[in-house]
């Protein structure tokens, strides 16, 4: 089934494209998905290039049709960006969204063997609702404000909701006796961000990989969640 992830590009508040990831609707895997479509936007935007331009760059960043100066600048801040590419327009050739795009990029070849695991991008208001509707998990890039969201985790708001919440999840009773001293102790044990953690979801497009690398060394590879400086629990998806 996958776990789906939709990215949401904006401009001025306004949605302009939506992209989406079969298997990367997890927390630190749209991390990952983010810091690389910011990696193919960031450059394009210091160019200069309008918001069109931009759009049409994520497009052929996501194919891995880059230029050679992209491409280099990529491979030097994004290691990983070569096994992310065979992405590009939702459905492929001839279907709605590659009519909508080819007519708004009339001059452009766009690669007709996408992969759903790589980004499919659909720009059509019908598109991009279509596609919202498949999502598992969201994200967001502004390109004009240079800021981005990861919405994908749960927070609980302080102790004894995450005792009372967790102990009603398993037991179907939030007082349970036994549960709640379990999930008093975890909550006891969890690590620490000396923080808000909303900051570490929600920012400066330059700082998603710090963000990403903030969270992975909270949880690791094997935890899931971590409690701030004021008490609230981020449960990670994934």
């Amino acid at each position: 089934m996958g776990q789906r992830l939709v990215v949401t590009i904006k401009d001025k508040g306004e949605p302009k494209m939506k992209v989406y990831y079969h298997w990367s609707g997890y927390t630190l895997s749209a991390f990952d998905e983010l810091k690389t479509l910011w990696g193919i936007i960031k450059p394009l935007k210091e160019r200069g290039l309008s918001t069109e331009e931009i759009l049409l760059g994520v497009i052929h960043g996501l194919e891995g049709n880059v230029d050679e100066i992209h491409k280099k600048w990529l491979e030097a801040n994004y290691p990983d960006y070569a096994r992310s590419c065979h992405g590009g327009i939702d459905g492929g050739k001839d279907s709605d969204e590659w009519k909508y795009i080819t007519s708004l990029y009339p001059n452009e070849t766009f690669s007709e063997d996408v992969d759903r695991n790589n980004g499919l991008v659909a720009m059509s208001d019908k598109g991009m609702n279509e596609m919202q509707d498949w999502s598992e998990g969201n994200a967001e890039i502004n390109i004009d404000t240079e800021t981005f969201s990861n919405d994908i985790h749960w927070p609980y708001h302080g102790k004894e909701d995450y005792i009372k919440r967790c102990s009603y999840e398993r037991t179907g009773d939030e007082a349970d006796d036994e549960a709640s001293k379990e999930y008093e102790q975890e909550y006891d044990l969890m690590p620490t961000y000396n923080g808000d953690g909303l900051e570490l979801f929600e920012g400066k497009c330059d700082n998603i990989e710090a963000c990403l690398n903030t969270v992975y060394d909270l949880v690791g590879n094997s935890g899931y969640q971590f409690k701030d400086k004021k008490g609230t629990v981020w449960e990670m998806v994934g």
